[in-house]
């Protein structure tokens, strides 16, 4: 069982290079090389902080009130033995969590103040709110159910990519004085659509490397998952055609990633008709709040990270209450309470340290970019050269002369 394990775990690992690609091309040309950086960067610090810290945190032996100072930079012994492939498990998908982060604040952040949130889900975040979820956690004793992290993984990186996005400020130009929004196009959609699809094609062994204990086999779960992100997808091409009286590429994607989000909880326990169920509302909720967000909201989120994982991830949760196996109504109405709670407490102390080490960050090393930098890209204005060197225009304001 430890090997399907470790094998799903590894194979979940495709979600965060789709993920880089899916950033990569929602950002415009001048700013894809760092974006592509950042996620490397995210990816080693945030493995080495949850090595470092967030294992003792998760405790996976379940020896410690707060903090396991033995697993301090790693299990040894008989731990290691015992609760590595679980370990494993969660570092994979603690690196899915934090690289959610990374496209909120991409094209107007400075590069080493924006791995903050690497450092906050990897070492306190993601490995303690797993915790809790799990079935010797507080919340897993109440009765929550979370099949593979809705709540630890998306609804946590979620809140913190809000908390980003709002604390960083929208890009230049994004916003005009009267309080109107302008599009800001990615620069490559096939780039964006192949890492959509490899985020979906992860998504299975992402789910099913929780399946161990699941009331369902590994194949209804399979069709679960599958079941939800085309729910989703058709739910969002129906929305952009009475919307904009054309389908929309970009809430397509948003879609089926927010319906595999929401199932993410549930996928274990529900129908085929549920899962799809779950999808589809998905696909029409989470597309709706993208523009939300944007338009209303003013929060300037370039690859759609918060409607996708908070509101995705919110919404499974609670579709986990409605329709997993409870029996009666009264049944589900508890359950319904216990997985409304465990949304709550990971979304407000999320939010919470968020805010605090944004803040800090932005008062004490300054988390925002120049406007210069904007304006020539952070490719060349913080790394020295362009994406796409060979046919790239592109026009320099001020980098040269602030050299000279």
């Amino acid at each position: 069982m430890e090997n399907w394990m470790v094998a799903c775990a590894a194979g979940a690992l495709l979600a965060r290079a789709g993920l880089a690609l899916y950033t990569c091309g929602l950002v415009r040309a001048k700013n894809a090389g760092g974006a592509l950086l950042r996620h490397v960067g995210d990816f080693c610090l945030t493995a080495l902080t949850f090595w470092a810290v967030g294992i003792a945190i998760l405790d996976p032996g379940g020896n410690a009130s707060v903090l396991n100072w033995h697993a301090l930079f790693g299990l040894r012994g008989d731990d290691a033995a015992l609760f590595g492939g679980h370990v494993f498990l969660m570092l994979c998908v603690t690196l899915l969590a934090s690289g959610i982060v990374v496209g909120s604040l991409s094209e107007r952040s400075r590069f080493w103040p924006s791995f903050a949130p690497s450092v906050l889900l990897g070492g306190v975040l993601v490995p303690l709110f797993a915790r809790w979820a799990g079935a010797s956690g507080w919340l897993g004793r109440m009765g929550f159910h979370d099949g593979a992290g809705a709540s630890y993984v998306h609804v946590a990186a979620g809140t913190c990519a809000a908390a980003g996005a709002i604390i960083v400020g929208g890009r230049t130009g994004k916003y005009n004085r009267d309080g109107s929004s302008n599009v800001i196009p990615g620069h490559s959609l096939p780039l964006a659509g192949g890492g959509a699809a490899l985020i979906v094609v992860a998504w299975l062994p992402y789910v099913l490397a929780f399946s161990g204990a699941s009331m369902l086999t590994a194949g209804m779960i399979g069709m679960n998952v599958v079941l939800a992100a085309a729910s989703g997808g058709m739910a969002a091409l129906i929305v952009g055609q009475l919307r904009y009286g054309k389908p929309d590429i970009t809430l397509t994607l948003t879609g089926v990633l927010g319906a595999l989000v929401a199932i993410t909880a549930g996928a274990d326990v529900m129908s085929n008709l549920f899962a799809a169920i779950t999808g589809a509302v998905a696909g029409v909720v989470v597309p709706w709040f993208v523009l939300q967000i944007d338009l209303v909201w003013k929060a300037d989120d370039p690859t759609g990270a918060v409607a996708t994982h908070a509101v995705g991830g919110a919404w499974g949760l609670i579709a986990t209450g409605l329709f997993g196996p409870a029996a009666s109504w009264s049944e589900k109405l508890k359950s319904l309470g216990t997985q409304t709670l465990g949304l709550l407490v990971v979304a407000l102390l999320a939010g919470g340290l968020s805010v605090v080490v944004f803040v800090a960050m932005s008062r004490l090393v300054r988390l925002r970019a120049r406007e210069a930098d904007e304006f020539d890209g952070l490719d060349l204005a913080e790394h020295d050269i362009g994406s796409y060197p060979d046919f790239q225009q592109t026009t320099i304001k001020s980098y040269h002369l602030r050299e000279a």
